[in-house]
């Protein structure tokens, strides 16, 4: 890391990371703008599906208002004509197109059917008399012996309603169950969808009843009561198509719709009849549609024209914008990297020089062992912690023997040798707090700091010694052998000077060496005695 080389990766690291993270988050934020946009259109697209939806339900309910009106009428009139009912639905489906017909079906008891199909024939209406048809609307033929019938009598408009006429409502295979329900609860109930024989490969349509009962001698609370007084039925017919007409021609809302009668056990499709296309989006919503006795679901989807309308490029100049950002930020990155990266270059020459500059002055350039400076300061750190921690410190004195006869037969390089590996092999047989120090020619200064006893001192110079005694092989291939003198004092302080200090142990380095070579002699400062060992 701390070469050029080094840096230039972790620089290079650094602005890739920053680019694949503005990257990232850049693309993070579009793809949350693009759902926020699509929660907003959704939203949007709900709130209009909703109002629409809320529109075909309440024409539904305005049916259901309208039947009773019906009720109205026919519970006011004791006799109501042909001509009196023509012009009140009139003036009702002006305003309501999504009613295509309301018909009049009265009771018909058995002994009145003859009169009543001849009345009809008088007319020139219901030719076969009271009819059926089949489920799919594509028969009609004379209703069978019943007791009873509920032929719709009259049916508005008539131009596009008058094959009807005669039609027993009760007995239509598609609406049966509805009528019946109708006319023992008393409620409206609602048929489900079916074809019809004014226009059979048409739309569907569905049909809802209005029961209209007789209040004498008192009015219907049981099914059988219900059913006794029945007096007929109001059957108004819609086309569902028509209900969604405002959906499906919404250029607003523009969606692609599908309504399901979803009362039974399985949804059946009115509108569309066939498999709707696929739809251009998965935002489907729903909504139900309250009929008498019957659930519609209409389903709607937003259709490419609406997607297309409320899209937004928001996301998008985000994305870009980010892009941007990140590009600008990598490029000032990289710029600050640049300028840091050569400041550290300078930084490191600066550095680099004053390591050279702190080895000129207080290394030795040959051994690289401490000189005379550093040796000083050392000494005052040995002096301070012997203090803290209770201990002393002991200077020694070496100086070499024989060593000027090696340096007269082989030469100076052969001394250098010499002292170059002696100085490797007494730094090895020191502690880590320990400093040898040369003073220069064959002269080394020993300083064994955190001493706890006299023989730690001892044991080191011996140790010393020993080291020095083994032979040097030299470049040459020459074998020599040195020893040396020691002179050691101790407990030392800071109560003198280094210089006093040394003079002590120079005294006692001169005696060791004036009683034979390869000695080492310990000076004990507090009471002048010495002991020399070899």
């Amino acid at each position: 890391m701390n070469s050029p080389l080094g840096y230039g990766r972790y620089h290079r690291l650094i602005l890739v990371s920053i680019a694949v993270l503005g990257i990232c988050l850049s693309i993070a934020a579009y793809y949350q703008g693009v759902a926020f946009n699509g929660q907003l259109r959704q939203k949007e697209f709900e709130r209009l599906a909703q109002i629409q939806a809320l529109r075909a339900q309440q024409l539904i309910d305005n049916s259901k208002e309208l039947l009773d009106a019906f009720r109205g009428m026919f519970i006011a009139s004791e006799l109501l004509t042909r001509e009196e009912y023509r012009r009140f639905v009139l003036s009702v489906l002006e305003n309501h197109p999504e009613i295509i017909t309301v018909h009049w079906a009265p009771r018909i008891v058995a002994p009145d059917r003859a009169e009543q199909e001849g009345q009809l024939a008088a007319q020139g209406l219901a030719p076969i008399g009271i009819f059926d048809i089949t489920p799919g609307a594509d028969h009609m033929f004379p209703s069978p012996d019943r007791p009873e019938y509920f032929p719709i009598l009259f049916a508005e408009p008539r131009e596009i309603n008058q094959v009807l006429i005669g039609l027993d409502a009760l007995q239509r295979p598609d609406t049966r169950e509805a009528v019946q329900r109708a006319a023992s609860q008393g409620q409206q109930a609602s048929s489900p969808p079916f074809r019809i024989i004014q226009d059979p490969e048409g739309p569907l349509a569905m049909a809802i009843y209005q029961p209209i009962y007789t209040t004498q001698p008192a009015p219907p609370t049981t099914p059988a009561q219900y059913r006794q007084a029945l007096q007929g039925l109001v059957i108004l017919m819609l086309r569902p198509e028509l209900l969604l007409q405002a959906l499906i021609d919404d250029d607003q809302l523009n969606s692609q719709l599908r309504l399901l009668d979803i009362s039974g056990e399985q949804a059946v499709p009115i509108y569309p009849r066939q498999e709707p296309p696929p739809a251009t989006s998965n935002d489907r919503v729903s909504f139900l549609l309250e009929l008498p006795g019957r659930q519609w679901q209409l389903e709607l989807w937003p259709s490419t024209h609406f997607l297309s309308a409320h899209a937004s490029r928001q996301p998008l100049w985000l994305l870009l914008s980010l892009l941007l950002l990140t590009a600008l930020l990598v490029a000032f990155v990289a710029r600050s990297l640049r300028d840091a990266r050569a400041l550290a270059s300078a930084n490191r020459q600066l550095l680099h020089r004053q390591k050279e500059l702190d080895e000129l002055a207080y290394y030795d350039q040959f051994t690289g062992l401490p000189n005379r400076m550093l040796l000083t300061d050392r000494v005052s750190q040995a002096f301070v912690n012997d203090r803290r921690q209770g201990s002393f410190t002991a200077i020694c004195l070496l100086d070499l023997d024989g060593f000027k006869e090696v340096n007269d037969s082989l030469g100076h390089q052969a001394g250098d040798q010499v002292l170059a590996c002696l100085a490797r092999r007494m730094q090895r047989s020191l502690r880590a707090t320990d400093t040898l120090a040369r003073l220069g020619g064959d002269e080394f200064v020993i300083v064994l700091q955190g001493l706890r006893s006299r023989d730690m001192t001892e044991h080191t110079l011996q140790r010393l010694s020993d080291e020095i005694r083994q032979p040097i092989s030299l470049v040459s291939k020459s074998r020599v052998t040195v020893s040396a003198s020691l002179g050691a004092v101790l407990p030392c302080n800071g109560e003198r000077l280094l210089e006093d200090w040394l003079s002590l142990a120079d005294n006692a380095m001169y005696r060791a060496k004036n009683a034979g070579k390869g000695r080492y002699m310990i000076l004990e400062a507090a009471s002048g005695q010495a002991d020399c060992r070899t």
